[in-house]
């Protein structure tokens, strides 16, 4: 088995202190935004192939 890195879908989310259940951090616009952009990074490096 192997694996790959993708540096552009490994994100650091704030979550520190903050408390926030599940919808809470969808709801969080900081939070969502980076989610929603490192997800969009692995699916181009899948889709990619590389």
């Amino acid at each position: 088995m192997s694996a790959r890195m993708v540096p552009e879908a490994s994100i650091a989310v704030p979550l520190l202190g903050r408390k926030l259940p599940e919808g809470g951090m969808l709801a969080d616009a900081e939070v969502a935004d980076a989610l929603r952009g490192a997800i969009e990074a692995f699916v181009r490096a899948v889709e990619a192939g590389t």
